[in-house]
């Protein structure tokens, strides 16, 4: 292991051991926040959930009054996703007061994550048929337990009775570089114990992805020791995937990252479901209608993710970043999509479609060629090819 592998992997035994320290900027004062309404809505399946989080010691209570001194209770909100519904503890209410606010950004790591643009960079160096894995760890965040002294800040109430988050809870700013260092070292171990190529091994929190040439029994080995460390540390990984989505090994076809890879014809594809949700966000702007701030933030942040996998879509942006400016500069005032930008918008619209059927993986950029300020002086470029060209710029700006 190198200097900074050892030093992390220190870190994370101490914080196993003796829980994540928070680098809270000053001492939280106690609170009492209500509820969203969303855990109303909910509270047959907050309470499975809470309930469930007791019994694996997640959770301490209920208290029939506050269990410590400077007992926060801290919001709860039930958030609906497609096939559950998530529990979360809101740690940035209220604003300008909340546990996230009290946090010293500068005092966290800061976390590089694997895409799946690198992905399909890694299957298109691995060749035709590469095999694909991927493990996801069950109850990530519910790993790393809290430090006691912590603990008062992690509070909640419900049913007129008083818990705390014995682990690291899911809405923490600290949380998310707490479990990166855990994922690291654990990928670092089976990487090391494997004598796998790093490049092959991609990290994106509770997800593991591994790309492996079909010649090469690299996938196997790693897998085994991957699991062991696993085991070892008393870290479950979820159960294969039939659908080849949540958790797979050994195949050519799998979704990684949200995005379904085939090796056997190196294509990419989106599900039906990924489609409708983005023709969905661009349908009101294609029609004319007024669109906020909020919306059209929400629309650009839905095309950066689809957009990696399309290099090409980058040139079809402009407008629409513009546009954004715009609303941005008068105040949130709702206005129609500008004639420019609902053009690049439908080029958008045609590719998602296209996406379902499935595209070719782009390959990793080779080469980036910065070329100097105008000047009517032609200049020599070094090409990829080896070759010199002269090129006119004056022809070019």
């Amino acid at each position: 292991m190198s200097e900074t592998q050892r030093r992390r992997g220190q870190q994370v035994l101490d914080e196993l051991e003796f829980g994540v320290r928070i680098p809270f900027k000053n001492l939280l004062p106690s609170l009492s926040l209500s509820n969203t309404e969303s855990t109303v809505q909910h509270g047959a399946e907050f309470t499975d959930t809470l309930a469930w989080w007791i019994r694996q010691r997640f959770v301490s209570g209920p208290f029939k009054n506050r269990p410590l001194p400077f007992f926060r209770s801290n919001q709860m909100m039930a958030i609906e996703q497609r096939s559950k519904i998530r529990i979360v503890m809101n740690l940035s209410a209220p604003v300008g007061d909340s546990f996230n606010d009290a946090i010293d950004d500068d005092a966290l790591d800061r976390i590089t994550m694997s895409t799946a643009r690198h992905v399909g960079y890694t299957i298109m160096e691995c060749g035709r048929k590469a095999r694909l894995w991927k493990w996801d760890l069950v109850d990530a965040y519910k790993v790393l337990p809290a430090a006691q002294s912590d603990l008062s800040a992690q509070g909640f109430s419900w049913l007129g009775m008083y818990f705390t988050e014995n682990q690291e809870p899911f809405g923490s700013e600290a949380a998310v570089a707490a479990f990166d260092r855990t994922g690291h070292t654990l990928a670092d171990l089976a990487i090391i114990t494997s004598k796998i190529p790093a490049k092959f091994v991609h990290r994106c929190l509770d997800d593991l992805p591994l790309v492996t040439p079909a010649n090469l029994n690299l996938g196997p080995v790693f897998a085994d020791r991957y699991r062991r460390i696993c085991e070892a540390v008393g870290i479950k990984l979820a159960p294969l995937c039939p659908h080849k989505e949540k958790a797979f090994e050994d195949t050519t076809s799998g979704t990684i990252l949200g995005i379904t890879f085939d090796t056997n014809n190196l294509s990419w594809s989106i599900s039906s479901e990924k489609r409708d949700r983005l023709l969905d966000a661009m349908s009101g702007p294609l029609l004319g209608d007024l669109v906020s701030l909020a919306a059209m933030q929400r629309l650009l942040g839905l095309l950066n993710d689809f957009g990696q996998m399309v290099p090409f879509l980058r040139a079809f942006r402009q407008p629409l970043v513009t546009f954004l400016k715009d609303l941005t500069a008068a105040g949130d005032k709702p206005a129609q999509l500008p004639h420019p930008a609902r053009l690049d918008l439908k080029i958008w619209a045609n590719v998602a479609q296209a996406a379902v059927n499935g595209l070719p993986i782009p390959c990793r950029p080779t080469c980036s060629i910065i070329l100097p300020k105008p000047s009517l002086k032609p200049v020599n470029l070094l090409l990829i090819s080896g070759c010199r060209k002269t090129i006119d710029k004056s022809s070019i700006f």
